[in-house]
């Protein structure tokens, strides 16, 4: 598998969600049963591969491809991640997350084979930049790419979006087998895709 991880560090990410964010991508890299999947799967290994988001011209690949294999390289990812400093941003383009984690996967096709190729998205509020959500996702999925989502719901946060687990559920996680996962706290409502 390849895996893209996408972070929202747009401005209404405060500095305890991005905080939450990178200690949970950290956390689980250096879970035995996450280290123990890896390994049984088919190859003993994955690449994984991270990206800061907020709108298109901020966005960043922070970590390039890194092969885990082990408890030791995947501890070397998760220091690596702890480290990372936080990437300046503004808006939320999720599509724009799409496009450059698509990009990063297409690229990395010489170097990196995979049967299986994944973007995770972590944000805390719907696209409101860059190009249209529900096209660009339809894309990202027409190319076999999995979607999953991690909606960063604080309710005490700046710019706390009430229906953005249905959001996420509706218009991010997508493709074959897609997971919507946990979120921060949880509210269930319906939400449309927005123009975006």
């Amino acid at each position: 598998m390849k895996l893209v991880l996408a972070v929202d560090v747009s401005p209404s990410i405060n500095n305890e969600e991005l905080r939450v964010e990178r200690e949970g991508t950290a956390s689980a890299f250096l879970d035995p049963n996450v280290i123990e999947a890896i390994q049984n799967g088919a190859l003993g290994k994955i690449a994984v591969a991270m990206l800061d988001f907020s709108s298109a011209e901020f966005n960043k690949v922070v970590v390039g491809w890194k092969m885990i294999d082990n408890s030791a390289s995947a501890a070397a990812f998760a220091r690596t991640v702890r480290a990372l400093p936080r990437t300046p941003g503004r808006r939320t383009s999720i599509s724009s997350a799409l496009e450059l984690g698509t990009l990063l996967l297409e690229s990395s096709e010489r170097d990196i084979t995979a049967t299986r190729r994944v973007i995770d998205v972590s944000g805390d509020g719907p696209n409101n930049n860059g190009n249209s959500m529900t096209e660009t996702h339809e894309k990202t999925i027409a190319q076999g790419i999995v979607v999953n989502g991690l909606p960063v719901m604080d309710d005490n946060a700046n710019g706390y979006y009430p229906d953005l687990d249905k959001y996420y559920a509706a218009c991010v996680a997508g493709g074959a087998a897609p997971s919507l996962l946990l979120s921060i706290t949880t509210r269930i409502s319906g939400q449309p895709c927005a123009a975006n």
